[in-house]
């Protein structure tokens, strides 16, 4: 793989993994208005593939030094192993749960607002403390 492309992903990867404190940084939240909806979506999936490819890679180098303590073993984890690894993780981070079927619009509103009524108690506590 040449450099200048090598070097292209790790400026790619360096953004995407700090985006969420720039953004943060820049305006207080993640979901800050100044970026555009496409851009954020964007940040967060390669946000989940880097974390998700961390994992993969961590799995794929525990399988391979556990190898190397078993008899007979030595087995090498090859770059197409990593590269699906990556590929699998790019394709995987834009998915996402989605809400229950029968959740009613009531339920999900009603969830939100116990949600921020507890963020709204624990920044109470935070200031008096």
């Amino acid at each position: 793989m040449p450099v200048a492309l090598k070097l292209g992903a790790a400026v790619c990867l360096l953004a995407a993994s700090q985006f969420h404190l720039w953004s943060r940084l820049s305006s207080g939240s993640i979901f800050a208005p100044e970026f555009p909806r496409a851009l954020v979506i964007l940040f967060n999936g390669a946000l989940g593939a880097t974390v998700l490819l961390a994992y993969m890679q961590l799995a794929l180098d525990t399988v391979a030094w556990t190898s190397r303590v078993m008899p007979g073993g030595g087995w090498v984890v090859s770059t197409a192993w990593r590269c699906a690894a990556a590929l699998v993780a790019l394709l995987v981070s834009p998915l996402r749960d989605q809400p229950e079927a029968d959740d009613t619009a009531d339920q999900r509103d009603q969830r939100e607002r116990e949600a921020e009524a507890r963020l709204n108690q624990a920044r109470s506590v935070a200031t008096h403390a």
